[in-house]
């Protein structure tokens, strides 16, 4: 359980991590290393999560947040995807706001999955990215379930070679 540094007191206290408010991707990646080969679940409290790297999604291991009280946005400069993976499979996604801080940044996507199989991205508000919001590249069996994509420089939802299984994504 990863808490963010404006997330209750009761929240923080009872979080294996928590963060500062700056750099909270070390925090984050941490949990998901952390976690047994077999992969897990990492948890992310209410509140606001700035990243300063992308975090590495990694085979077995589910993301899953509070709903639109969980934001992850880019800090500034980074000019990196928020969330990425490549070759991983097996994942989930959930329940949280991918802010890709596009004014503040030059390039990136905000979420990227490429080259995986079996991946889960249910109930994700993915905004602001200064390129797409979520690419899906060579990708098996996606499900994109409930996605609101808005305000992203280019494409909401943009797939290569990919096959998605559900499709419900909101422009």
């Amino acid at each position: 359980v990863v808490a963010a540094s404006d997330s209750s007191f009761k929240s923080r206290i009872q979080a294996d991590y928590v963060c500062d408010g700056t750099d909270d991707d070390v925090e984050i990646q941490a949990a998901i290393d952390a976690l047994p080969a077999s992969g897990g679940k990492v948890v992310l409290l209410e509140g606001t999560f700035t990243l300063a790297a992308k975090i590495a999604l990694e085979t077995g291991v589910d993301l899953v947040g509070q709903g639109y009280s969980t934001k992850l946005i880019l800090a500034n400069s980074v000019d990196n995807s928020v969330l990425s993976s490549t070759a991983k499979s097996n994942f989930t996604i959930a329940n949280f706001q991918v802010d890709g801080n596009k004014a503040n940044n030059a390039a990136a996507n905000a979420i990227a999955i490429t080259n995986g199989s079996n991946v889960n991205a249910i109930n994700i508000w993915v905004h602001d990215s200064k390129q797409d919001g979520l690419v899906i590249i060579g990708t098996t069996n996606v499900v994109v379930q409930n996605v609101r994509a808005y305000d992203n420089d280019r494409f909401g939802l943009a797939t290569w070679n990919a096959s998605l299984t559900t499709l419900n994504v909101v422009f």
